[in-house]
């Protein structure tokens, strides 16, 4: 991934740095329009984009998430067309997320892309950030909920605090563990065995036996394994142990893998795509 240039990039876009208080409905920081007269000029390269943009996406998709925000040839051709604005906020978003969510950085790489991102959003949140009114009032900023973008710039400023706080953790401390991907984990599994609503008896039963499969799969005393796939020939604390070493040591390889397999997921999700009420009725 490109290295962005001095902070002071974000203050040469009028459209972000001139921003003022205003009562009607500030502009999008990203255009969807923008990002879709960009795909047109790339079709071959980005025409998942454009599935993933569409009414009928499911929004709640990851992968497919992930891509619009990572995907470099996008942000190459918003340049072309002269949208530095959108291609800078997709850059400093992504980077951001990539921070929080893969391995192969160092915690110095993670933490200067979690920077730039809240030298943005100070730049976004300027007028509000001194008075409770500024930060309760309008529900979007530049196209985003405001509340999200407070919440961002909150999660930066606890992670530091943290660092600061225990110095130990600077080569421990694996930033996807402030996810909530264990939660929903819990509650896909919950779903797949006892499909949706199910009552309070059966779903009790169900959360008990995956946390117990949980709790026996990380003890290292078990004294037998439970196999996470037919081709790994180590243990589970094995593999967990294998990742910790590897979110830390950067791998400028690992991450150009990483990010091609993103789209790569994203290109076959919108191939195979579904309308979410289609791919409820089967579940039915």
């Amino acid at each position: 991934m490109r290295k962005l240039r001095s902070l002071e990039v974000i203050t040469e876009i009028p459209a972000i740095a001139a921003r003022k208080p205003s009562k009607e409905e500030e502009p999008p920081l990203i255009s969807k329009i923008h990002i879709l007269e960009a795909v047109r000029a790339n079709p071959l390269q980005l025409w998942q984009i454009a599935h993933t943009l569409s009414t009928a996406a499911d929004s709640q998709n990851v992968v497919t998430c992930d891509d619009l925000f990572y995907n470099e040839t996008l942000r190459e051709e918003l340049r072309k067309l002269g949208y530095h604005q959108d291609a800078l906020a997709l850059e400093i978003f992504g980077k951001a997320h990539i921070a929080w969510d893969a391995p192969s950085f160092s915690q110095e790489e993670r933490t200067a892309m979690l920077m730039d991102l809240k030298e943005l959003l100070k730049v976004l949140l300027a007028h509000r950030m001194h008075s409770i009114k500024g930060l309760t009032s309008g529900d979007r900023v530049g196209g985003f909920p405001r509340d999200l973008l407070l919440v961002m710039h909150g999660n930066i400023d606890a992670r530091t605090h943290l660092i600061h706080r225990y110095p130990y953790l600077k080569m421990t401390l694996n930033e996807r563990s402030f996810s909530t991907d264990d939660l929903e984990t819990e509650f896909g599994m919950l779903v797949m065995r006892c499909g949706y609503k199910p009552c309070w008896a059966v779903a009790s039963g169900a959360l008990h036996a995956i946390d117990e499969l949980t709790a026996m799969k990380r003890d290292p005393h078990l004294g037998f394994s439970l196999p996470t796939s037919t081709a790994a020939k180590y243990s589970h604390q094995r593999a967990t142990a294998k990742k910790d070493e590897r979110w830390h040591i950067p791998d400028p390889d690992a991450i150009a893998k990483y990010l091609a397999h993103v789209t790569y997921k994203a290109k076959r999700h919108a191939r195979d795509k579904r309308t979410i009420r289609d791919f409820h009725s089967t579940k039915g």
